[in-house]
């Protein structure tokens, strides 16, 4: 909301992708008068109870981190979320790779000094979903985390929202198949606010 302030901005469509999609639903929640579209691209609500195998890789990526630095956290993150859990590494595209990588390495870098989540929505957009009113889409890739696309999957249905299905892309289709990304999310767009 900040930035919309600064800019001088009374409603925006707001798209959001990971923890920014958690973050933009929270917000089409709290402010909907702020938010005159929503694109939830791989998301979860904020309260979704996530599975006890990405817990577990969670987990093994701080255990990385603590035990063999950050390069090693990073390349984990890089199978988790780039990857996914049904490609091997050589199967993505490398300049997204490593392109992902560094940014993803100076987020790393960061997690001790500061907060990377965002706040939390009380109470969470779980049990709230009907409270969305904007047009909403939601878009995820086919070879997404589960338990990412469960949440995904509720958000839409509960929600009513579009929903398109990128294939071949894992966590980030908007990177992966950018070109796809970008005509499914503007055809929303021009269709909604006209």
């Amino acid at each position: 909301m900040d930035v919309l302030d600064a800019l001088d901005v009374e409603r925006a469509a707001i798209v959001g992708c990971s923890m920014g999609a958690y973050a933009a639903l929270d917000m089409a929640i709290a402010l909907p008068h702020r938010v005159s579209a929503l694109v939830v691209v791989n998301g979860t609500p904020s309260g979704w109870a996530h599975s006890a195998e990405i817990l577990a890789q969670w987990q093994a990526v701080d255990a990385a981190y603590e035990r063999r630095g950050i390069d090693a956290a990073n390349e984990l993150e890089m199978k988790m979320w780039l990857d996914g859990p049904s490609r091997a590494p050589d199967v993505v595209d490398r300049d997204a790779r490593r392109s992902v990588a560094s940014v993803n390495r100076v987020l790393l870098e960061r997690q001790s000094t500061f907060k990377i989540e965002p706040g939390d929505l009380e109470p969470p957009a779980i049990g709230r979903l009907g409270e969305v009113t904007a047009p909403t889409l939601v878009v995820t890739g086919e070879l997404d985390q589960p338990s990412v696309l469960g949440g995904s999957f509720e958000i839409a249905r509960s929600t009513r929202a579009e929903h398109v299905e990128i294939p071949d892309a894992a966590h980030l289709p908007n990177l992966e198949h950018p070109a796809e990304f970008n005509r499914a999310l503007i055809d929303f767009l021009e269709r909604k606010l006209v």
